[in-house]
């Protein structure tokens, strides 16, 4: 007699569907059906409130036999707010800018540098009062190839200025704003 190794004796030929599931196929199951249910649903709070306020709102009308119109309006075109220069600086060595103020609005600092393949520009925008080379800084932009580029600023409101360090290269720039 011989013994090739362990047989498997206790098979399970059913289909899959008629097999028990366990606690994982529970768990599963219980996952499956909420996450069905809230994908679906929404909040049938609010679908609640506005109905009930509909029916609030036209049960309180007056009651009147002449037809009622309504004057619309015609929407005023909101204003589109234009980017507006804050501040400007331009060189082509370190130099550093007047005291400006940003509102807390959209902001974005513009920049041009022209310059050879050594070029190395870094624009800082500080808070007033800081000073770079003793409060140290990130710059907001360091472009190192000849080019116009901008970048958003992410800001505070409050005063800051424009420091740039240059070599090697003439630069410009402008802090702009969008309220």
């Amino acid at each position: 007699m011989s013994n090739a190794g362990p047989q498997i004796t206790n098979v399970d030929n059913r289909p899959w569907f008629k097999k028990p599931l366990g606690i994982a196929g529970i768990v599963g199951g219980v996952v499956l059906v909420g996450a069905i249910a809230s994908a679906g649903g929404g909040d049938s709070d609010d679908t609640d409130k506005t109905k009930s306020d509909t029916v609030a709102s036209t049960s309180e009308s007056p009651k009147s036999d002449a037809p009622t119109t309504k004057e619309e309006k015609p929407a005023t075109p909101a204003k589109k707010a234009a980017w507006k220069t804050v501040a400007s600086l331009e060189g082509n060595t370190n130099k550093s800018g007047a005291d400006f103020h940003l509102n807390g609005c959209d902001a974005r600092l513009k920049y041009s540098v022209n310059g050879d393949s050594s070029t190395l520009v870094a624009f800082y925008v500080m808070e007033s009062g800081k000073k770079l080379m003793e409060d140290g800084g990130f710059p907001v932009a360091s472009p190192t190839e000849s080019g116009a580029g901008e970048t958003v600023l992410r800001e505070d409101e409050g005063d800051y200025y424009l420091d740039v360090m240059g070599a090697n290269a003439t630069w410009s720039a402008q802090v702009q704003e969008k309220c």
